[in-house]
């Protein structure tokens, strides 16, 4: 209504252009491969960037963002850092044909949104790992040092190359085997061994129990896959329904 305050803010569409790669332009000259060059250049800075936006929303990381890597994320900054009182969000649409001859286009494409929304696979594996998981090498050598009251410290130095995380996944044979080379017995390898498991069951357990129950997060960036009929095309391809008779 007449005196309302009014809000600014802006809207930007990008096109990203395709998912090309150099293996499916054998057929292109020289200056078509290197402009699909640049695209991909751009898309993997974008990649970053979104990447460490994230780490640095969810976890409070101090990394730098490279925004000014690339013409494309430099130009994009604003969208991901708030200005002011005014929020930003991102947006990513992934297009995917729907012809048999494009699936190779097509899984690159969803691929590549699905990056969009995630850390790299390890960030996501130690966000999952317990106390005990977490120890360095140095850890574990002490733990073993002081178990039963030093009984088993004069061999707890063939731990100092495993983490937490690496003894947890290690066979117990090779654990007996590192022993008896530092000057244990087998049976004292196995001792060590099960109390390790064992600490390190309990402590996944707890961590099961305590973890809260929480609504997710605001995504900074929201997948949306366009091309809803996408299954459907694909399901009434001549070339699908010959391969299903095949089969």
């Amino acid at each position: 209504g007449e005196g309302a305050e009014v809000e600014g803010g802006s809207l930007r569409l990008v096109d990203l252009a395709g998912s090309e790669r150099k293996q499916t332009a054998i057929t292109e000259d020289a200056e078509r491969v290197e402009e699909m060059k640049a695209i991909n250049a751009s898309l993997g800075h974008l990649k970053d960037c979104i990447r460490l936006q994230l780490l640095k929303a969810r976890h409070g990381d101090d990394s730098h963002v490279p925004y000014r890597r690339s013409k494309l994320t430099t130009v994009l900054k604003s969208c991901f850092v708030d200005a002011g009182a005014t929020p930003s969000a991102l947006c990513f649409l992934a297009h995917v044909a729907p012809p048999r001859s494009q699936g190779r286009q097509t899984l690159n494409t969803l691929e590549y949104a699905a990056q969009m929304v995630e850390t790299s696979r390890a960030d996501k594996e130690r966000a999952g790992f317990s106390d005990v998981e977490r120890w360095p090498a140095a850890r574990v050598v002490a733990w073993c040092e002081a178990l039963d009251g030093g009984r088993y410290a004069h061999f707890a130095s063939c731990f100092a190359r495993l983490s937490g995380k690496l003894l947890a996944c290690e066979w117990e044979l090779d654990v007996c085997k590192w022993v008896v080379a530092a000057g244990g017995t087998e049976e004292e390898g196995r001792a060590v061994f099960a109390a390790f498991q064992q600490m390190h069951r309990e402590a996944k357990a707890l961590q099961k129990k305590a973890r809260p129950r929480v609504a997710a997060a605001r995504r900074i960036v929201e997948p949306c896959v366009v091309g809803a009929d996408f299954m459907g095309h694909m399901a009434e391809s001549p070339g699908l329904e010959m391969e299903r008779r095949g089969s």
